[in-house]
């Protein structure tokens, strides 16, 4: 018998304990906040990733992935105490603490880009604050270091360093996570009435699609942020181990130098203590002799040292010159926004593919960074494009907008949506299953192919009679 997922949920909720439903609320089965005898859990997020702005600084920061989504971190958080605001000195002291804690984090989780936790709030008044007004929170981070970038507009770019210390997680009205926008550090949807459902008109179910690409779209464009970070560190750290190397090849040079002058000097001594008893006449021939020799042996090593001095450095001059050419590229790249325009059409583009790439069992992958629209389209066209007999052999790129756009796209695409219904790649006794989403948001999932593979289980083997011959009976 199929079960609603909400009343499994029920259920469960029925015979949990606080730590059952934390993990019913961190899954997404309960929603936020649930009351648990004397205590109401929370979900809140703990920390963001990525790049952000903080408009009080006047600078973008850029925190590390890699030092925040890890289970090492999500170890640290157990036990994170839970205040109102920050305090004025930034960390908690025993007063501070005293006065501003008003529960604490029991069940931390990695969600996407982001680390939440589902936290004990014990404070009346907070719980009271967060059943009237939407609320966000804010991590109060102790770092090790950091590097800042001065970016040609004049803002600046911290990239943060590891975390030292995580001090407590503050309830205010805006965090740096929210990245400007409403609040979203706190699920507050269960006290919202969100949990009634409700017939909702064609106008609301629109806004939410709408919503909800314009969301994807936002994690797409921040997620291309990143990569272009990611990019702009890999070229500093190429130029910094550049100089490293140029630096080491200069002493290198200067200690060899240095070794030859010391030989020459004993060399030169040893001759004047073997030769006090030449004659002077002879001795001042052969010192004259002996001093063009070194003259021309050391012109010719001095010549060869500038030589390879000035190749050294003009090979790190125009490294530096690439590189200098790199990093600013990546700079305008990082501060190069995204169109609207363009932003809302890559999304539809993107909508459109995947709801036929769906049917396939294939997903559409995002936009990549400076992809323009037509070049985005050509290539969502051309992986669905060997599901078509008329189109499957033609360059796209050779074909004119007018004709891609009006013709091509149109027939491959129909072409697709047609071989997902009747498959003629599905090997013999296999089944495929094919998920679609109707206009309404609901995922229906329908099966293709020779279904025998799934009724040889339930059939028995196949029984034959054999007709004979009778002999005559004596």
């Amino acid at each position: 018998m199929n079960i609603h997922p909400g009343v499994l949920a029920a259920f469960r909720r029925l015979n949990a304990d606080e730590l059952g439903v934390a993990r019913l609320m961190a899954s997404g089965d309960l929603l936020s906040p649930q009351r648990y005898m004397n205590v109401t859990l929370v979900n809140l997020r703990i920390t963001g990733t990525g790049v952000s702005y903080r408009p009080a600084l006047e600078e973008y920061v850029f925190r590390k992935p890699e030092n925040y989504l890890t289970e090492e971190f999500l170890a640290r958080c157990n036990g994170l105490p839970v205040i109102m605001h920050h305090p004025a000195k930034t960390m908690l002291n025993s007063e501070e603490y005293g006065n501003r804690t008003v529960g604490s984090v029991m069940l931390p989780y990695i969600k996407g880009n982001e680390v939440w936790a589902i936290a004990k709030i014990y404070d009346d008044d907070a719980i009271k604050l967060l059943e009237t007004e939407q609320m966000s929170t804010s991590p109060a981070v102790l770092l090790e270091g950091g590097t800042k970038l001065k970016l040609e507009d004049g803002t600046e770019l911290l990239i943060e360093g590891k975390p030292s210390l995580l001090d407590h997680l503050a309830i205010c009205k805006n965090g740096v996570w929210d990245k400007g926008g409403i609040p979203t550090g706190i699920e507050q949807s269960n006290l919202r009435g969100d949990s009634i459902m409700a017939e909702k008109t064609e106008a609301e179910k629109d806004k939410e699609r709408m919503d909800a690409m314009r969301a994807d779209a936002e994690v797409a464009a921040e997620k291309r942020m990143d990569e272009k970070i990611d990019m702009l560190l890999k070229g500093i750290d190429s130029l910094r181990a550049d100089m490293a190397s140029c630096n080491s090849r200069m002493d290198a040079f200067e200690k060899e130098e240095s070794k030859e002058k010391k030989e020459d000097s004993e060399e030169d001594e040893e001759k004047k203590d073997s030769e006090e008893d030449i004659p002077e006449e002879i001795e001042a021939k052969r010192l004259a002799a002996d001093k063009r020799k070194d003259s021309k042996r050391k012109d010719a090593e001095e010549e060869m040292k500038e030589k390879e001095r000035a190749d050294s450095i003009a090979s790190f001059q125009r490294q530096m010159e690439e590189q200098a050419k790199t990093i600013a590229r990546l700079s305008e790249l990082v501060r190069q926004p995204i169109p609207e325009l363009d932003r809302a059409e890559l999304t539809s583009i993107q909508s459109r593919a995947d709801s036929a790439m769906i049917q396939l069992g294939e997903r559409a992958p995002q936009p990549m960074a400076g992809e323009t629209p037509i070049a985005y389209r050509r290539r969502m066209t051309s992986l669905l494009q060997r599901h078509s007999d008329r189109w499957k052999n033609v360059r796209l790129d050779s074909l004119d907008e007018t004709t891609f756009k009006e013709v091509a796209e149109s027939q491959i695409y129909a072409d697709a949506a047609e071989r997902a219904k009747r498959p003629n790649d599905i090997p013999a006794g296999r089944m495929r299953e094919v998920r679609r989403q109707d206009p309404s948001g609901h995922i229906i999932t329908e099966f293709y192919g020779n279904n025998a593979s799934f009724i040889s289980a339930f059939s028995r083997p196949t029984r034959r009679a054999r007709i004979g011959v009778m002999g005559a009976a004596r």
